[in-house]
């Protein structure tokens, strides 16, 4: 079932709504991947200063990076932050002219996941990176991370084998990467 949806770049006004969606997505997606000290010291009024600088950042003239929302009737119910590719990830392509682009977050409140936010905030990233003459996306998701896994498979991502770890909370998280081609038509975007 696909919920009715809007999605749109964040304004400065949407800091506190990003500090909310950051709060309670990691506090339910990592609930059993990531420290429960790390997770419930998440604060939305600590995080909200620093949502309305990564906001500013995306507003400047020429700015690499985006930060957009995915709106519903019921105000903003996730995000997707996107621009180009770092973390020393290469993509797997043989195309020597490659411009690689990253998924740096996307997130879906658990009461909205299964409607369609996700694989629409998806699509509109991809369009955005296209337009700015991207070819290859990856994005890095935890291994223990199976839902996130299924779903951007059914996106069309395919395991690039490349696998990372992050530091988060205090502990070494491991992930793997996931892969699109852009400028390969899919009936999936």
């Amino acid at each position: 079932m696909n919920l009715p949806v809007t999605i749109r770049h964040a304004t400065l006004d949407d800091a506190a709504a990003m500090a909310r969606l950051h709060v309670m997505t990691w506090q339910a997606a990592y609930r059993d991947m990531l420290p429960a000290s790390f997770l419930q010291s998440l604060d939305i009024a600590a995080l909200t200063p620093g949502w309305n600088t990564e906001i500013a950042k995306t507003l400047e003239a020429d700015a690499p990076s985006h930060i957009m929302l995915a709106d519903t009737e019921h105000g903003p119910q996730g995000f997707v932050i996107f621009g180009p590719g770092r973390e020393g990830v290469i993509a797997p392509t043989s195309n020597p002219n490659y411009k690689l682009g990253q998924i740096y977050s996307l997130y879906v409140m658990p009461a909205f996941l299964k409607l369609g936010l996700g694989h629409a905030m998806l699509n509109a990233a991809f369009e955005e990176l296209r337009r700015e003459k991207y070819t290859d996306i990856y994005l890095t998701v935890l291994e223990a991370n199976l839902a996130a896994h299924k779903f951007y498979e059914r996106q069309g991502g395919i395991n690039a084998n490349i696998k990372t770890t992050a530091e988060i909370g205090g502990k070494d998280v491991p992930s793997r990467a996931y892969w699109w081609a852009l400028n390969v038509p899919s009936d999936r975007w």
